[in-house]
């Protein structure tokens, strides 16, 4: 119970993670999506988009709690109906309070 109302408050077991998701997302409505949603479950990081010949992907390094970046996951399978995602890779990192904010990254 308690780490139901820590994770309600924001307060929870904090993580990173280095997000890789690829597929069709060429339009910004998938980019603009996703930044919402990182901003709305309070993560901090950056991501970068890249496009690619067959493909375009987005990559992200993104800190906060574990319970919004386990939401974020699951708000990846939703998406534009527009976006197509072929994967999303997740490697778990240590968290190191790295970023004060969320940007878009170049």
């Amino acid at each position: 119970m308690l780490n139901g109302l820590l994770n309600f408050f924001g307060q929870g077991p904090k993580a990173r993670a280095y997000i890789r998701i690829r597929g069709n997302i060429y339009e910004g409505a998938y980019h603009l999506f996703i930044e919402e949603r990182v901003r709305e479950h309070g993560l901090k990081g950056w991501m970068g988009v890249h496009h690619l010949p067959m493909h375009s992907y987005l990559e992200m390094v993104l800190e906060g709690t574990r319970h919004g970046l386990d939401k974020l996951l699951v708000d990846f399978q939703k998406g534009p109906a527009t976006a197509k995602i072929f994967a999303a890779e997740v490697q778990w990192k240590t968290y190191r309070n790295e970023f004060q904010q969320f940007r878009l990254r170049a």
